[in-house]
């Protein structure tokens, strides 16, 4: 994009530091600058959000509307898809392994209770009673309440993923 060629030389930046700013090869820039390829979608973004920046530095105004958008809307609402529907699949995990969580810790109150009682009325239960709890507490032990949490903090990043690109939407 020739757009993207003026900004490049107005930074002073050569095809190889763009490139290793984007985080992209020097001859996927290349090409991207001739027309022939696009650049992977974040460095698009960043490109795009660059020039706004430098734009706004620059003439300390926004951007006029004739100004090219460097992203084009179809692939902005391709990314939040994705990450929809990468949320989605985390939440479902998320949600099996809590729901897994709490099942095991009810399971282990109403082990506990049932010991009790059988101490109480003197049952025979209490030995079967032993052993589930035994083998609750053990799964309970296996059981890393820091995957819930790991699995939260990657849906809280994808929320706010999907929100830049929603906002980015609004904004084009």
């Amino acid at each position: 994009m020739k757009g993207s060629v003026d900004f490049r030389q107005k930074l002073g930046l050569s095809q190889a530091e763009l490139a290793r700013i984007l985080d992209a090869q020097r001859s996927t820039l290349a090409m991207f600058e001739q027309g022939r390829r696009s650049l992977p979608l974040a460095a698009e973004a960043y490109l795009s959000h660059a020039e706004r920046m430098y734009y706004l530095h620059v003439y300390q105004e926004s951007p006029p509307l004739n100004i090219p958008n460097q992203l084009n809307i179809n692939k902005i609402n391709q990314n939040i898809k994705i990450l929809k529907a990468k949320r989605h699949v985390l939440e479902k995990s998320y949600n099996t392994l809590s729901n897994r969580y709490f099942v095991l810790l009810e399971r282990k109150a109403w082990l506990l209770i049932m010991a009790a009682q059988s101490e109480v009325e003197m049952r025979g239960l209490s030995s079967f009673v032993r052993e589930m709890l035994i083998k609750t507490e053990k799964q309970l032990e296996s059981f890393s309440i820091e995957n819930v949490k790991h699995l939260e903090l990657q849906i809280n990043c994808l929320d706010m993923q999907i929100n830049y690109w929603e906002n980015l939407k609004v904004q084009d």
